[in-house]
């Protein structure tokens, strides 16, 4: 999804689904959690598999942020 032009509904719903994907690779590194990987390559992998709309939620929150710092400052 290219969030820097999408929707703030969509927006929201990206941030969600990578969210709910960070709690599941930390789910999977719980030795007490029944999602449990024995294996750091199978939490890598289900970061990596949301990893475009990661880079793309930061730099939205980076820019947003820069923005607002520089009208505070004005």
């Amino acid at each position: 999804m290219d969030i820097h032009h999408a929707a703030p509904a969509d927006r929201v719903q990206c941030l969600l689904d990578v969210l709910k994907a960070v709690v599941g690779v930390i789910d999977m590194s719980d030795p007490d959690h029944p999602s449990f990987a024995d294996s750091a390559a199978d939490c890598l992998d289900e970061l990596l598999r949301h990893e475009a709309d990661i880079r793309a939620l930061l730099a939205r929150a980076q820019t947003y942020g820069r923005q607002t710092l520089s009208r505070g400052s004005s």
